[in-house]
């Protein structure tokens, strides 16, 4: 197979995908069974993430980690692999359609609580979460667990024994498995039960721009360590970054990736894209009454939180997918607005604006249709998988 009918096949396969997604949501809205429709999406998603070949840059690593286990990956998620390859005698290659099973069921049981959104939020999270189930995969399986963690949060009425007992079960759950997840489930209540507002486009637009065009550049890793020290005491691999040499590796200098430059071009459209979706968060979802309402703003607040880190720490690999955990919440805003808007009755800025939002989901389209050198490959692509 040449290397063009191999992307021809990638393109044509993740946009079934899409369109799978896209046809679910809307039978949803239209008041079609969820979970059955849910069924067929996820189907797909399992079938498409496990067949992939090579894609993410961790994929041979955990390959390895499969086979030969691993002394720095926690032990319950050894575990997990030895019953896939020891009772269930699980290929090395097949493991990934496991690894997608829970993900995406626990992650349609968290988007149950915005069903009347389905026919824009069932693609979006599609948009916003694939990147992350390919390319960091443990992390990815752990935030099953996060996802049931919300869900469960969100529906709950009262703090019985019953409703707390489930808590403290899916929060063991993501502690078992990657623990750096945990971050986000703090930082979620922190906002949920502390700041009751969606944040100011007026601050949080200067913010980014600082962030782009100032800190990036000028940014000093003695500030930082504080704030490192104290992940480091939730997060065991986390304080093997922090400690001694190994911060100046992974956050001074020689950390930098200079591979996430982005064009200044494509830099100052997904600037404004994004500028654009705090300006439209702020000015719908503030109005907003309602519970689940109340908790949207702690997700507006974590992505735009999220955003900013990641262009504060764009060449920072650990601090960028870091921030990387709350920025990927824009799929949840993002369905908000475009639910609440009507376009005509925009003014000629806010249009433009409006349309400048298709750059908040720039990085998928540039996985879907320019992705890397060999990261267009399915399972069929390889000659020996067993």
């Amino acid at each position: 197979m040449d290397l063009n009918e191999a992307k021809i096949i990638y393109i044509f396969i993740n946009l079934l995908l899409l369109f799978t997604f896209v046809l679910g949501g809307y039978n949803v809205k239209k008041g079609g069974s969820y979970w059955r429709n849910v069924l067929s999406c996820s189907l797909v998603f399992i079938l498409v993430m496990g067949t992939r070949y090579g894609r993410g840059y961790d994929y041979f690593h955990y390959v390895d980690v499969y086979i030969n286990g691993d002394p720095n990956s926690q032990y319950s998620f050894l575990l997990f692999n030895g019953f896939l390859k020891n009772v269930l005698g699980i290929g090395r290659y097949f493991i990934f359609y496991v690894y997608a099973i829970p993900f995406i069921l626990c992650g349609f049981k968290f988007l149950k609580n915005f069903q009347k959104l389905a026919d824009i939020v069932f693609p979006l999270f599609l948009i916003s979460m694939t990147y992350f189930e390919e390319y960091e995969i443990r992390q990815a399986l752990g935030f099953s667990f996060v996802f049931l963690f919300m869900d469960t949060f969100l529906n709950i009425r009262q703090f019985c024994k019953k409703n707390i007992l489930k808590l403290a079960l899916w929060f063991m759950g993501t502690l078992l498995i990657h623990s750096a997840n945990i971050l986000f489930i703090i930082v979620f209540l922190v906002l949920t039960y502390g700041y009751r507002k969606v944040f100011n486009y007026k601050v949080t637009i200067p913010l980014l721009l600082f962030c782009v065009y100032v800190f990036v550049k000028y940014y000093d890793i003695s500030y930082l360590m504080p704030i490192l020290n104290l992940l480091g005491g939730l997060n065991q691999k986390f304080a093997q970054y922090s400690q001694g040499n190994a911060a100046e590796a992974w956050f001074g200098t020689d950390a930098f990736q200079l591979e996430n430059a982005r064009n200044p071009m494509i830099q100052f459209l997904e600037i404004v894209g994004n500028s654009s979706l705090f300006y439209f968060s702020f000015k719908i979802i503030k109005n907003k009454d309602t519970v689940k309402d109340k908790t949207i703003l702690s997700f507006t607040n974590m992505y735009i939180l999220g955003y900013c880190g990641k262009q504060a720490f764009l060449y920072l690999e650990i601090l960028n997918r870091m921030s990387g955990l709350f920025q990927r919440m824009w799929f949840i805003p993002l369905s908000v607005v475009l639910s609440s808007i009507r376009f005509s009755k925009l003014s000629l800025i806010e249009k433009i604006m409006y349309v400048s939002m298709i750059f908040v989901m720039y990085d998928y389209l540039k996985y879907l249709f320019f992705p890397n050198p060999g990261m267009d490959m399915f399972l069929w692509d390889k000659s020996t998988i067993f």
